[in-house]
This record gives C-alpha cells, structure tokens and sequence, in this order.
C-alpha cells in the first residue's frame, strides 16, 4: 500500500469516528431533554363547580306514606237462590244504577211453583171462609137451642148436640186459620225465590268482576259480580308513631301514583286509628280522594305526602348540597378561588331544602354541583349558574 493511500483510509476511518460521535452525542442530548421535560410537574386544571348564593326559601315539614286506593263503596253480589243462569245483562266495566238487572236465573219452575202456592193461597182462604161461616151458623143454632131448652121444648142431648157443632166449628175455623197461614207464608216465599231469580244491583257503580256467564251453575254463595263505586275512593296507608301525632283529620293530602307520573292528585285525611298494629308498630291512616273521572284505579298503590308545617322566609340550601365530613353533614364555598368547608350549623335535612343556621351569611356562595370530590382548601373554578360544571 502507498504512503498516499494510508493517507486516505486513515482520513476515511477518523471521519467515521467522529461522524458516530457527533450522532451518540445527539442522542444523549435528546434523552436528558425528555426525561427534563418528564420531571416537570403536570399541571391539572382545577375542578369546576356550580355555586349557588345562600338565599331564603320557604321550608315545608312532611309526613309521607304509601298505602291502597280502594272503593269507598263496593260490593259482592251474591244469587239469592242456587240454579243455571238464564240471562246476564251487563259486562266488566259498565256502569250500573241502584235496583239495575244484572243477570236472570232459570226460573220456569219457581214461576209454576209460585202459581201453585198462590192457588193454595186461595184455597186455603176460602177454607177460613168456610170456617167461619160454619161457626158463625153453630153458634146461632146453639142460642135457639138453649132457649128451646128454657122454655122446655128442646132436650138436654139437644142442646149438647149443639154446644158439641159449636166446639167443632171452632176447632175447624182454628185448623183453617192455621192452612191459611201456613199457605199464605208458602206463597210469600215461592214468590220470594221467583224474586230472587232476577238478580239486581244493590248500589250504583261500576261492574269490576263478572264471574258468571249464561249457562253457569250457582249455588248459595256463589260470586257473581262485584259492583264498586269508584267515584270517590280512599287511600289506606300506615304512620308510625311521630309521623301519627303531626297530622289531623282534614288535612289536605299530595297523592301520586307511578301509572301518572305528571299528575298530582288531591285528598282529605278522613279517619286515624287509635292504636298502633302490634307487628308493625304503624297507625293506620284513610284518605278520601274524589275520582269523578276515575284516572285513579281501586287497588292500586299510590304515595301520599301531607305538608304539616310550613316557615317563610328561611335560610336554606338544596338538600344534595350537603357533604358528609368526619365532623358531621357540612357544606362547601368557594373564597379566592378555593373550595373551603364553611363548618355551617344545619338543620334538619329530611326535605327538599336544609336550614342553615349558622357558618354562612345570606348571599355567601354555596356549592350545589361537584362538590362530593372536593377537599378543603382545593383550587376550584366557580361555574355560571346556568353552566354544567365539567365531571
């Protein structure tokens, strides 16, 4: 190799070294720049939280209870006599009037029935007749005997001849008055059962349950219709003890049924037990609730609040404002910027708004929205009141 040639690969090998230099350099550079830019502490935007200012409201005290609407009035129509049904007039859901027919059982036989007894009646009637009439006649022929007998002209076996078609005629009138009774009840009662076959509505109201059809076999004590009055229904519902002693007869009840959600419906506090239910230590509680255009159904469940007490003018906060510290339920405002626990004096937080007492001063920002996560003392941005703080 010449000298010349050294010279080049000597050159060539010392440019490549300091080429790979330049790049391990560059690379080390890169790295100590990343893990700088790692160690920088990461900057968290603070939480956003809606505040509300501490106002006045008006608080209500309530006793709330869930109970069952039923009917006011409502009845079992159970047939008078046992047969196969004939005839049904009316169906579930119609409305019916007081006395209204309802439903017609065979009654072929208790019409023939009815008809022999009243022949019997008349018999028996004319029979009294008779009886009567016989006795009237004996007793009359027993006077001219006896003063026959007076005068001397009848004989004693004349005269008691006469007083025995006297006795006669008394004992007969006395088995006919006895016929005529006993076939004038049998008349009243055939006449009864022939009655009873034809089965009416004892009140006005609506047909709930129908449960025969024509050709059905009753018997005594077999239900055949249930007929409610569902104009006017009551709420039956149970109290405990305290809840007992804050309400009173006539106070106006908030009912709501899960059917409706969007109407409120309105009621009457009508009667309250006396006494607790020994199992479930509750007093029972009626309501009555007009429903003339019955939106609400006999049965159904439905949840009852009476408003018992009610104070203006109140210092008070949403009841979801309130936050639980190891001190007791607390609220949050906001002061420079930082969420601060207010260590505030509340009330009693089982309604809508909680009192507060003292710790906060009307006006004074209180957190309603995002407060659950927050600490004392956490940099916290306020939101507008129409803002949705971010989650």
């Amino acid at each position: 190799m010449s000298r010349s040639t050294k010279i080049v690969v000597v050159t060539l090998v010392v440019g490549s070294l300091a080429g790979l230099g330049v790049t391990f350099a560059a690379r080390i550079e890169s790295a100590v720049e990343a893990r700088r830019e790692a160690e920088k502490p990461v900057e968290v935007e603070p939480p956003r939280v809606r505040v509300e200012p501490l106002a006045r409201h008006s608080i209500e005290a309530k006793v709330s209870f869930t109970g069952t609407l039923r009917a006011v009035r409502r009845v079992d129509v159970i047939p008078e006599i046992p047969g196969r049904i004939e005839e049904v007039s009316v169906a579930i859901g119609d409305h019916v009037e007081k006395g209204q027919l309802l439903a017609v059982i065979e009654h072929q036989s208790l019409v023939l029935a009815a008809s022999q007894a009243k022949a019997n009646r008349s018999a028996a009637a004319a029979a009294l007749d008779r009886a009567q009439l016989d006795l009237a006649t004996a007793e009359r022929e027993l006077e001219r005997v006896r003063e026959l007998f007076g005068r001397g002209a009848a004989s004693k076996a004349e005269l008691e001849r006469s007083q025995s078609s006297v006795d006669t005629a008394r004992a007969g009138l006395r088995s006919a008055q006895s016929q005529h009774r006993g076939a004038k009840a049998a008349a009243g009662l055939s006449a009864d059962s022939l009655g009873d076959s034809r089965i009416f509505s004892p009140l006005a109201g609506t047909v709930t349950k129908r449960e025969i059809h024509v050709g059905t076999q009753v018997g005594l004590g077999t239900l055949a219709f249930e007929i409610q009055d569902i104009d006017e229904l009551e709420l039956v519902g149970a109290v405990t003890a305290r809840d007992f002693a804050r309400l009173e007869i006539g106070q106006s009840v908030e009912i709501r049924v899960d059917a409706r959600p969007d109407e409120v419906f309105t009621g009457t506090v009508k009667t309250m037990s006396p006494s607790l239910d020994p199992a479930t230590r509750r007093a029972t509680i009626e309501v009555s609730v007009a429903n003339p255009e019955h939106r609400l159904l006999p049965n159904q469940f439905a949840d009852a609040v009476v408003v018992v007490e009610r104070t203006e003018g109140v210092l008070a906060v949403p009841a979801e404002a309130v936050v639980a510290t190891p001190e007791g339920p607390d609220l949050f405002t906001v002061r420079d910027g930082h969420a601060v626990l207010a260590r505030a004096k509340l009330g009693s937080s089982e309604q809508q708004w909680v009192p507060v007492h003292g710790g906060l001063g009307e006006g004074e920002p209180v957190v309603v929205v995002g407060q659950a996560e927050l600490r004392d003392g956490q940099p916290v941005v306020a939101a507008d009141a129409d803002e949705e703080p971010a989650s």
